[in-house]
């Protein structure tokens, strides 16, 4: 399961995946995105809102052997996978620059500039 497979690194990982005869399910808001030429490769492809826990769960229902996770950008959407945890053997989260926090809570998207403490 790939979850924001749409994009450039949901593409390399489903790409590399296929090589070792996995069986992908890719996720993305637009159908129109999905790489045509995964697809024809048997990428199952589902149109998901990462966003929406309902959805989430529809595509998560049966569980994953593997769920590489392209699009968790905060704790709001790592907490929507704790309940699928059980039933999903290994866990991959694509970590973006995003994630990280300065103390007050800034990260390089903010509209204030994250100050990261330098170490001593």
């Amino acid at each position: 399961m790939i979850p924001g497979g749409t994009g450039a690194i949901g593409y390399a990982v489903a790409k590399r995946l296929l090589a070792d005869n996995w069986t992908i399910t890719s996720t993305g808001r637009n159908r129109a995105q999905f790489p045509l030429s995964l697809v024809k490769k048997g990428v199952r492809s589902e149109v998901v809102d990462r966003g929406d826990s309902r959805s989430l769960a529809k595509v998560l229902g049966s569980g994953a052997d593997l769920l590489v996770d392209c699009v968790c950008y905060d704790a709001v959407g790592a907490r929507m996978l704790l309940p699928h945890l059980v039933s999903i053997s290994r866990t991959v989260m694509i970590s973006s620059k995003a994630i990280y926090v300065d103390a007050s809570g800034n990260h390089s998207n903010s509209g204030t500039p994250p100050s990261f403490a330098c170490p001593n």
